[in-house]
């Protein structure tokens, strides 16, 4: 990894100087000097997809790095590594400094970090205590998905259209489309799963109509387009779901 760069004010660096971040799955929020601990954390999470490691150091500097997971299980590729900001340094609640290294230093500026990396990705991450189980970061986009596979009841036959959708959505996500003819499949694919779902409507529950609405909309942003049977879905949804 780089040296980290002090930046002079608490902030975030400008998208137009970081460029496009690629989707963040998961990750982990440590301190710069826990690196090699942090990889090999990062390492052992079981899941799928892009992760991240969100390094602070004492000053503040926040440093991002994304890695991309390869075929045939190879070690994954580094596909971001840039300082993106500066937080704001931790003070007890009677504005005395906390000191660096210190594990009320590192439980207080994490939340910091977390905040600063959803503001320069665009994405929404789970909001959470820097001393609970599990990752420190998970986009709370693709645990919305999750928690609906989870709880809501679905036929068959949406729940192979949500989970295609969720397949797509992970891949979309880990690898970000870049050429005209990559984008246009997208679209396209987009576009077969609402023209099956609409051909359902008439059989839809509330619950399914509003679990196919919350995966297409992830779909949408990371194709970048509305195909014609989304856009034709939704008014068909909003007419069945409409007061009576």
């Amino acid at each position: 990894m780089g040296t980290m760069q002090q930046i002079l004010k608490p902030g975030a660096v400008s998208a137009a100087t970081l460029g496009r971040i690629p989707f963040i799955n998961f990750g982990e929020v440590k301190n710069v000097r826990s690196y090699d601990k942090a990889l090999r954390q990062l390492a052992g999470r079981p899941g799928g997809g892009n992760t991240a490691l969100a390094l602070y150091d004492d000053r503040g500097n926040v440093h991002l790095q994304v890695f991309q997971p390869q075929p045939g299980g190879a070690v994954p590729q580094m596909v971001f590594d840039r300082t993106v900001g500066r937080v704001a340094l931790p003070r007890t609640r009677a504005g005395a400094p906390i000191t660096p290294g210190t594990a009320p230093f590192g439980n207080a500026i994490e939340p910091k970090v977390l905040d600063l990396i959803a503001m320069v990705t665009g994405q929404r991450f789970r909001g959470k205590r820097a001393n609970a189980p599990g990752p420190d970061i998970v986009n709370r986009e693709l645990e919305l998905i999750n928690e609906l596979l989870e709880t809501e009841i679905l036929s068959p036959v949406v729940e192979k259209i949500v989970q295609t959708g969720r397949g797509a959505l992970h891949s979309w996500r880990s690898t970000p489309a870049t050429l005209k003819h990559e984008r246009a499949r997208r679209v396209r694919q987009l576009n077969e799963l609402a023209t099956r779902a609409l051909r359902l409507m008439p059989r839809l529950t509330r619950d399914e109509i509003d679990t196919l609405i919350g995966v297409f909309y992830g779909l949408e942003r990371a194709a970048g387009a509305t195909p014609v049977a989304l856009s034709q879905f939704r008014s068909a949804a909003a007419a069945r779901l409409a007061p009576r």
